[in-house]
C-alpha cells in the first residue's frame, strides 16, 4: 500500500497559491488518485489544527505584509530619481495592487472550502491527536530522535508519531513538506531525503519538497 503525507505548509501553499508547484489542479489530481485507491493520504489531527490556526490568522497576516509591500512600492515611486515618464507604470502598479487586495480575501475563503472538507472527509486516513500520540511525541523529542535537537515544539514529533500509527513495514510513504530543515537532508543535485534519524522507525520513504514533484512521482 502506498501512503502519502502532506505537511501543514503544503496545504497552506495550496490555500494561498503564492508559489508555483502547489496549483489547485495538482491538489485535484491527488484527490483523484485517492478516489482511485492508488494512494491513501494520512492526515494527522495535528496538521488540521495547524491549518485551522494558519487560516484564522491568514487575512490579518496578509493585510499586514501587503501594506508593507504597498508602502515600499509607494516609496520607490516617490523618490526623485524615478523618471516622470513612468507615471503610467505607477498607475498600472497601483491598479494591480488594489485588484489583488480586493480579490485575495475571497480567494482564500474559496480555497479553504475546497481543502477543509477534504481533510474532514472519509477519503483520507485521519489520525486523531490522542494523549498516547502526544506522549510518544514528547518522548521522541526528549530522547533526541528528531533531526533538529534545538527545537522545543513537539508538533513535528507528534506528526511523526501520528504517521507511525498507520504504517506497516511493507508500506511505502511519500512524505511532502517544505520544511526540509526539520525533516530532511539534502542530497547531491539538490534533492532531499527523509532524515536518517526518522528513517530508523519508518518504512521505505520518499521525500518531496513540493506538491508538484510528489504528484508526478
Amino acid at each position: 500500500m502506498i501512503y502519502a503525507f502532506l505537511d501543514t505548509n503544503i496545504y497552506n501553499r495550496i490555500l494561498t497559491q503564492s508559489q508555483p508547484g502547489y496549483e489547485i489542479e495538482l491538489f485535484e489530481s491527488l484527490k483523484s488518485l485517492t478516489a482511485e485507491s492508488k494512494v491513501s493520504i494520512i492526515v494527522p489531527e495535528v496538521v488540521c489544527l495547524e491549518f485551522t490556526k494558519f487560516y484564522n490568522k491568514l487575512l490579518q497576516d496578509f493585510n499586514e505584509k501587503f501594506n508593507v509591500m504597498k508602502s515600499a512600492v509607494k516609496d520607490a515611486f516617490t523618490k526623485k530619481e524615478i523618471w516622470n515618464e513612468l507615471d503610467d507604470v505607477k498607475q498600472e502598479v497601483d491598479s494591480l495592487l488594489k485588484n489583488i487586495e480586493d480579490k485575495k480575501p475571497k480567494f482564500f475563503k474559496d480555497r479553504c472550502t475546497i481543502i477543509q472538507p477534504w481533510l474532514d472527509s472519509n477519503d483520507v486516513k485521519f489520525v486523531p491527536f490522542t494523549t498516547s500520540i502526544w506522549l510518544s511525541g514528547k518522548k521522541r523529542l526528549i530522547s533526541g530522535k528528531m533531526p533538529n535537537p534545538t527545537r522545543t515544539s513537539d508538533q513535528d514529533s507528534c506528526i511523526i508519531e501520528s504517521i507511525l500509527t498507520v504504517l506497516k513495514s511493507d508500506n511505502d510513504l511519500f512524505f511532502c513538506s517544505t520544511n526540509t530543515n526539520d525533516f530532511a537532508v539534502e542530497l547531491e543535485g539538490g534533492d532531499f531525503a527523509l532524515h536518517p534519524i526518522l528513517l530508523e522507525s519508518m518504512p521505505r520513504t520518499f521525500f518531496f519538497s513540493d506538491l508538484q514533484t510528489m504528484v508526478k512521482a
